[in-house]
């Protein structure tokens, strides 16, 4: 690969992590203001028990077709203190078990909905009068983001499916099943889709 290319590459890359993680603050900071009584009574109640974890889990993914952003939003709970880490485990448990039922039936794209977040997100937080609705719209627009920086990086690194170094480089790791895992758990993390791995 080129060096300009490479660069190019890296630094698209980077770009769409940082909006990412943007994202990640902005919906964990959101969420911690619109933490009421009333809301961590409700998470605590399905989250301490782990069937009822993995059920919220599965069910939050069938309604937004997405274990990743399940995840992400469970991220945002811990943050914010809804949830405990052990709690966090059995939504995230769930959300995996949602994903390979609902991907029978739908196939999940962030492009769909990424644009329509942010702008919904952004009219929420200027437009809207209340504290409420902006802290609303933030994280929406968080959310977003996050879908965003998925995106940048995916098709920041569809090139690489071609190149013949970079499938070396893989050839190399796999001869070491533990980074051949943590290989795998990368890329699958950042291009969203194990069937890409593979």
């Amino acid at each position: 690969m080129h060096i300009s290319a490479t660069f190019k590459l890296i630094v698209e890359v980077l770009g769409g992590l940082a909006v990412f993680i943007f994202g990640i603050a902005r919906l964990s900071e959101s969420l911690q203001r619109l933490a009421t009584n009333t809301l961590k009574k409700i998470i605590d109640f399905l989250a301490k028990r782990s069937w009822a974890a993995v059920l919220m889990g599965l069910i939050l993914t069938s309604i937004i077709q997405s274990s990743s952003a399940t995840t992400v939003m469970t991220v945002g709970f811990v943050n914010a203190g809804l949830v405990t880490l052990r709690q966090a485990i059995g939504i995230i448990m769930g959300a995996n078990i949602g994903t390979t039922v609902t991907a029978q039936i739908v196939s999940f794209k962030v492009e769909t909905i990424a644009y329509p977040i942010i702008i919904i997100g952004t009219l929420m937080f200027f437009i809207g009068r209340k504290k409420r609705i902006k802290n609303i719209g933030m994280a929406i627009l968080g959310l977003g983001l996050i879908f965003l920086g998925m995106i940048v990086m995916k098709n920041s690194l569809e090139p690489l499916k071609e190149n013949e170094t970079f499938k070396y480089f893989l050839l190399y790791f796999s001869k070491n099943p533990i980074a051949g895992i943590l290989v795998g758990i990368v890329i699958t993390s950042i291009l969203q889709s194990s069937s890409a791995t593979i």
